[in-house]
This record gives C-alpha cells, sequence and structure tokens, in this order.
C-alpha cells in the first residue's frame, strides 16, 4: 500500500512502459508474463523506434506490438501464457538495420511478493537473426536483450564468415565418408530426434526397452519425453532410469524440474535433494533447489546454498540478486545493501538500478530509523549519479528527503520526476504534494 503521507513511502516498483500495446481481452495478469528488454548497436548504442511484434506460435491470437524508447528499452507488461506448447515468435524491424545477436531468460515466478526471481526456464544466447521463441511462465518475466548492426555490416559478417568456412574446407584434408546411421538403439534414437522425428526416436527406445532395459535408455526417451511436453512419462521413464541405476547423475535434476514446472514444490524438493546428494556441488542442481527452498517458504536453507554459491570474486549477478531479496525478506538489510554493492561494483552498467533497489530495501523495512533514512538516500544518489535520468529513484528520494526534513530537496526530486515521467500512475499524487508543499 502507498504510504504517501508519512513521507516514507514504499512504492511498489512502477511500470515504465512507451508501447502502444494491443492486448487480447483473454491475457490477465495471474496468467502472464511481463516482458523488459533493451536494444542496441554492436557498440551499445541504443536503438529508437524498432518496430518489436510478438506473435502466438501455431495459435491464432491478436499479435502484440510496440517500438523502442530512445534509450533502446520497451516493456511488454502482459505477454498471455497460452498453454506449454504454445511460445511466442518475436521481431524487430528498423529500416537499414538487421538483428545480430540475442539474449532471451525466461524466468518462472518465485513467490508472490518477488514475480519473475524463480527458476530459469530459457536461457538463449546466439549471434545470429534467428531469435528462438520466448518461453512463458505464468507470472514470470522474461528479459531480452538484442544487438543490430546495419545492412552493410550484416552483409559484411556474412561474407567474412563464408570465406572464413571456404578457407578451412580449403585447408582441411578430405574427409570419410559419413558413416551409416547407427544400429545400436540409443544412437538410432538419437539420430532420429536430431532429424526432427521425434515419434519414431520414441518408439525405437520403447522397443529396444522391452528386452534390454538400460538405465541410459530410459533416460533419452525422458528426455524425449519432456521435450514434447509429456511430463508424466518423463517422470515415470527417468525415475526407471534412476532405479536402474542409481549413481546416475542428472535424472532426479530432470524430475524435479519436471515436478517443479507442474507446480508440484515438495516434490521438486525432494529429487532435487536426491540429485545434490550424488552431484554436491553442481550449480545447476543447487540452484534450482535454493530457488524452490525459497519458493517453500524455507528461507534459511535457500540463503545457505546462495552464499555458497557466492562466494568467489566472480559470483553471479542473477544469484547475487536473488540472495540480496532473501536477505531482505529475513530483514537482515545490513547484509542485503552488502549484497548490492556487490552486484553494483560487479555491473557497473547497471548500478543505477542495484543502488535503487538498495534503497527500497532499506525503506520498506517496518521501522525506519534517521540513519535508515540517511543510507536510503545516499543510495537513492548513487542510483541518479549512475543515471540522472532514473525516474523512480528521483521520486524515492524526493520521499525519503521529505522524511528527513529537506523539503527544498525533496521538492527538486519531486519535480525532477515529474518532468521525467508525467504520465506516471503516481504522477497526480505527487503534483497533489508538491501543492499542499507550496
Amino acid at each position: 500500500m502507498t504510504r504517501l503521507r508519512s513521507w516514507t513511502v514504499p512504492v511498489g516498483a512502477l511500470l515504465v512502459a512507451s508501447l502502444a500495446l494491443v492486448a487480447a481481452p483473454q491475457a490477465r495478469a495471474d496468467a502472464t508474463a511481463e516482458v523488459r528488454g533493451t536494444i542496441t548497436t554492436k557498440e551499445g548504442k541504443p536503438l529508437e523506434g524498432v518496430v518489436i511484434e510478438f506473435t502466438a506460435i501455431g495459435m491464432a491470437y491478436t499479435p502484440f506490438k510496440g517500438k523502442s524508447r530512445k534509450d533502446g528499452t520497451f516493456v511488454f507488461p502482459f505477454l498471455p501464457f497460452l498453454g506449454k506448447s504454445i511460445n511466442w515468435g518475436h521481431t524487430y524491424t528498423l529500416a537499414g538495420y538487421r538483428v545480430r545477436g540475442f539474449h532471451v531468460v525466461s524466468r518462472a515466478p518465485q513467490t508472490a511478493a518477488d514475480k519473475g526471481a524463480g527458476m530459469v526456464f530459457q536461457d538463449d544466447t546466439g549471434s545470429s537473426d534467428k531469435v528462438p521463441p520466448v518461453v512463458v511462465k505464468p507470472g514470470g518475466n522474461i528479459k531480452i536483450d538484442i544487438t543490430m548492426v546495419t545492412d552493410a555490416e550484416f552483409d559484411e559478417a556474412q561474407k567474412a564468415r563464408a570465406a572464413a568456412a571456404a578457407a578451412q574446407a580449403a585447408a582441411e584434408s578430405p574427409q570419410p565418408a559419413a558413416s551409416a546411421v547407427p544400429t545400436d538403439p540409443l544412437g538410432a534414437a538419437r539420430a532420429l530426434a536430431a532429424a526432427g522425428k521425434a515419434d519414431e526416436a520414441k518408439e525405437t527406445l520403447k522397443t529396444a526397452l522391452a528386452t534390454d532395459p538400460t538405465a541410459d535408455k530410459w533416460a533419452e526417451l525422458g528426455r524425449l519425453q519432456a521435450a514434447t511436453d509429456d511430463s508424466a512419462s518423463a517422470r515415470m521413464s527417468y525415475g526407471k532410469a534412476a532405479a536402474l541405476d542409481p549413481s546416475l547423475k542428472g535424472a532426479h535434476l530432470a524430475i524435479g524440474k519436471l515436478y517443479a514446472d507442474d507446480g508440484r514444490t515438495d516434490e521438486a524438493i525432494a529429487e532435487l535433494e536426491k540429485e545434490r546428494a550424488l552431484q554436491p556441488a553442481d550449480p545447476g542442481t543447487l540452484r534450482a533447489l535454493a530457488s524452490l527452498y525459497a519458493q517453500a517458504g524455507r528461507r534459511d536453507e535457500a540463503i545457505q546454498i546462495y552464499e555458497a554459491l557466492t562466494a568467489g570474486a566472480d559470483a553471479n549477478a542473477d544469484t547475487l540478486s536473488r540472495l540480496a531479496v532473501l536477505y531482505r525478506e529475513a530483514g537482515n538489510t545490513k547484509k542485503a545493501e552488502e549484497t548490492y554493492a556487490r552486484i553494483a561494483a560487479a555491473n557497473p552498467k547497471d548500478a543505477d538500478q542495484v543502488y535503487y533497489r538498495m534503497g527500497r530495501a532499506i525503506m520498506d523495512q517496518n521501522v525506519i530509523t534517521d540513519a535508515d533514512r540517511g543510507r536510503a538516500a545516499d543510495a537513492f544518489k548513487r542510483a541518479i549519479a549512475a543515471n540522472p535520468k532514473n525516474a523512480l529513484a528521483h521520486k524515492e528520494l524526493g520521499y525519503v528527503l521529505l522524511g528527513s526534513g529537506d523539503l527544498a530537496g525533496a521538492k527538486s526530486h519531486l519535480k525532477e520526476f515529474l518532468s521525467l515521467k508525467p504520465d506516471d500512475k503516481d504522477a497526480a499524487e505527487v503534483r497533489g504534494m508538491l501543492k499542499d508543499l507550496g
């Protein structure tokens, strides 16, 4: 709840969207994901006016369209979840430019209070114009970074790659003739799957399993079933693989992720704990288990894992961010601040957002002292120093300064917020506040 008149106002995170969205009537916030992205040149320069379009693959559904802002960012607040088998294609069009690289990350929600910080279900990176479809999880969020080059640069790069490939082919000795299709059932199934014949691959494995059941065949069948959204069968197949070979790594992790995908958190945790016993230091298992611990309210266990994962100097920023959120939820503001500071130091380009979240973490406490206000003000000032156009940091700093009695400073930052975001949902209240202050 927004508490404007207390002058300590921990307002919820606000949506900064400049897109003319064509929202379909069936899109609901509880069955959608938020999309945020940036579009830049290969030198990192933001591109404005890029036309973005999201289209449901294999389903008649009104496309979502918009354009990138001056700073190259874009937001689609409510991209609908249309079922496990329906993903969203997305295109980026600007006269004279072509897509040259992408990074697409899709997450499911972790908790109701921290949507979008949960398990990663998609993490695709590439340096081509073939951007993969987006996987949507209800209540989750999607981060997309697109790199574009001019048509001339794109053509030059294509020619360079072709020349390099030709030179390599000329330098290499002739290769022997391609071997025949594998005769062993596992190899044959994998070859069929690679050729896009998943159903034939599964039948090949089932036939082989009837006479020679082995853990590797069951595991491969589970992988194919999971890839075709047959999660119940996939869990059974992976379970048979683990039963035949209790030391098999990866089977319990796969089962756990399938349970998590179906919202069966307790069962997912049980499987991931079995995988952890087999692979105590496997980062993928630990990250998935920590995410589920947090989702299940087992905060201390989640913190313990995240602390171990971020002990090194090269800690992952996403993992650090999750740890900071858990510290904040546990009331350990000091450790939350220290963790946010680590993120900012390692990611100077995103420092304003990190310092903004740090300030919010301080002001979201139930009891706020003058010292807390001072630390929060410092965090918001650092956010503004890193990015003077961070409108939310100006607004929050204005609130903090009001609580500290600095009316002139507060009015200055609140006015700056209005100049940057005149149409923000809180703009009317802020204008009323400034009018009251004179």
